[in-house]
């Protein structure tokens, strides 16, 4: 019973002395900076009693805004894309 004992200890350490060392050869694809970059919050531009130019120049920021962020966006499902998923 003992030499079983020990013969399976043995095993079971020389189990542990084994080391694997990966490498992957594949080129990997980096992040690019848009990707990082987060999308400005909707501007509050308006107060009580704004004209209507002051209303119109509120929305052509905010669509100048939702511009940028959808190029972004278009940005990170390309890098998503490139990446397999």
């Amino acid at each position: 019973m003992k030499h079983l004992t020990i013969v399976l200890l043995a095993v079971m350490l020389s189990g542990c002395g084994a080391t694997y060392k990966y490498s992957v050869d594949a080129a990997t694809n980096t992040m690019p900076g848009s990707v990082r970059q987060k999308c400005d919050p909707v501007p509050k531009d308006l107060k009580h009693g704004a004209t209507m130019g002051d209303q119109t120049k509120a929305y052509d920021n905010l669509v100048g805004l939702y511009g940028e962020c959808a190029e972004r966006d278009a940005a990170k499902a390309d890098w998503i894309a490139s990446q397999g998923q």
